[in-house]
């Protein structure tokens, strides 16, 4: 990386993924892949699974992918989905199962070697969204049987069907944003700096949001107020109540999720929803930096419990 002298210091730019930077912009380092994670293999003498819809094994990073399985039977008012296998990133990859409507009607993230059933889902369609980050990967997911709630356990694959899209539910709540501010800092190496994390509702009051962030650790470090490594970001002032805070130095992740308190309002516009203090570890040799990227799994869940909204990246 190029670097000039301010004061006798090296000074390092950082930028961050999410909001437009003008200007000849030398950025910290661009954070890069980790190794995929090797799948696991099948027990000896185990047969693979016919699936009726699955991922690529393993899938790959930075994907938000949907498919859609239907059931032609006339009986079908609800649906039951049979993995033989789901496996992903622990709450970093999440598989999200919506209805027919774009509604989440469940989530999974994590092992799942020995499958299960799903429990019941309205209508005769239902979509399976798989969004993951940069870093490691897993085997991914195999359906391989479905029925309807008012027959028997035998299921009839030939009135199955899937098909993989490329397109995403619309988003019920309009115009949510997660961003990073300040958009950019100047930072000496060895210096402690902090972000804010940013959710723009617009007029949409909502009543949590959960997301997960990724940092090259080669670059970047989240610390305490004593400098030392840190385990947890400090929480912010408009959703109060952590629900999950979780900082993983040596992968480089963040995970966060928050609400707000039993009784009070639902907060709207643009909300504080945490803030990290990093420390700046090296230089890079990376002419465009390094980047703080939303997981695409981010969620924003509305007033009155109506069905959640991905959060859009602001750029």
């Amino acid at each position: 990386m190029r670097a000039h002298s301010n004061a006798g210091l090296t000074w390092l730019l950082l930028c961050i993924l999410g909001i437009a930077v003008t200007g000849s912009c030398m950025l910290f380092g661009v954070a890069a892949d980790a190794a995929s994670a090797t799948p696991t293999p099948p027990a000896p003498g185990t047969a693979q699974p016919e699936c009726l819809l699955e991922s690529l094994h393993p899938y790959p990073s930075f994907i938000n992918q949907t498919w859609t399985i239907s059931n032609s039977a006339a009986s079908s008012a609800k649906v039951r989905l049979h993995f033989a296998r789901l496996e992903t990133e622990a709450s970093y990859d999440v598989l999200i199962l919506r209805d027919g409507l774009g509604q989440e009607v469940a989530r999974y993230s994590g092992d799942f070697p020995s499958g299960f059933w799903t429990d019941p889902l309205a209508g005769e369609v239902v979509r399976a969204q798989l969004v993951t980050d940069g870093s490691r990967t897993g085997w991914g997911f195999c359906i391989d049987r479905l029925e309807t709630v008012e027959s028997t356990p035998a299921v009839s694959t030939a009135a199955s069907t899937a098909t993989s899209t490329s397109t995403v539910a619309p988003t019920p709540v309009p115009d949510v944003r997660l961003r990073i501010e300040p958009a950019r800092s100047d930072v000496a190496q060895g210096m402690i700096f902090w972000v804010d994390v940013v959710l723009a509702t617009g007029d949409e009051p909502v009543d949590s949001v959960d997301t997960t962030m990724t940092f090259d650790p080669t670059l970047l470090q989240v610390v305490d107020d004593l400098g030392n490594p840190a385990a947890t970001i400090v929480g912010g002032t408009a959703l109060p109540v952590p629900l999950v805070n979780r900082v993983d130095n040596e992968a480089g992740k963040i995970a966060y999720g928050a609400g707000r308190k039993l009784g009070d309002s639902s907060p709207a516009g643009d909300l504080l929803i945490a803030s990290i203090r990093f420390r700046a570890l090296a230089q890079t040799l990376a002419p465009d930096g390094t980047r703080l990227r939303f997981g695409g799994a981010s969620q924003a869940y509305p007033k009155d419990n109506r069905s959640s909204a991905p959060c859009r990246t602001a750029r």
